[in-house]
């Protein structure tokens, strides 16, 4: 709220003390003095909270497969947008959110079978290998952590698919064999 949660131990405590201070001293006070001493110690200990903040995703494997394997969920159950919203900026660079969902919504080749995710580890460059089985074939997706949010690298993970998102509608969907009405 006011940024406190970035303070040092000691300046919490310090205002930690502050607070307690203020409700001291407003010990002369009327009611509507009280209120506001206890309102304004209120706002200054819940800064001094050192959670983490729920916005952010843990860099660690076990997140990872988390959030890897409803990736992989929700392409199989055709939630294009969310898995459009995993990419990392490169990867949005290739196609639009828009013409990536029309794509696989007029010509759906995603996976019948159920995807599982196996495990997660992360190179010496700092990218994440994900490892995952879609029925027999086992493959591998890279992530990256960035800013607090794990994200997909469709260019390293999926070549193939890249080259099919350059090509214009008509020859994406000639090339996969689909038929569009």
């Amino acid at each position: 709220m006011l940024g406190l949660r970035n303070l040092s131990k000691n300046s919490r405590s310090s205002l930690q003390t502050l607070a307690g201070l203020v409700l001291f001293k407003a010990k002369g006070l009327n009611t509507k003095g009280w209120i506001f001493a206890l309102l304004i110690s209120a706002i200054v200990l819940s800064g001094c909270s050192t959670s983490q903040s729920s916005n952010t995703e843990g860099e660690n494997p076990k997140t990872l497969i988390r959030i890897a394997q409803k990736f992989n969920d929700d392409y199989r159950s055709g939630d294009f947008g969310s898995v459009y919203d995993r990419w990392n900026a490169h990867s949005h660079a290739i196609i639009s959110r828009s013409d990536y969902i029309r794509r696989h919504v007029e010509c759906p080749n995603n996976p019948k079978s159920p995807t599982h995710v196996s495990g997660a580890s992360q190179r010496a460059d700092g990218k994440w290998l994900v490892r995952y089985t879609i029925g027999e074939s086992s493959f591998t997706d890279y992530w990256s952590y960035v800013q607090s949010r794990w994200q997909f690298d469709l260019i390293e993970s999926n070549p193939d698919s890249v080259t099919l998102y350059k090509l214009s509608f008509a020859a994406y969907a000639l090339k996969i064999g689909c038929v569009s009405s």
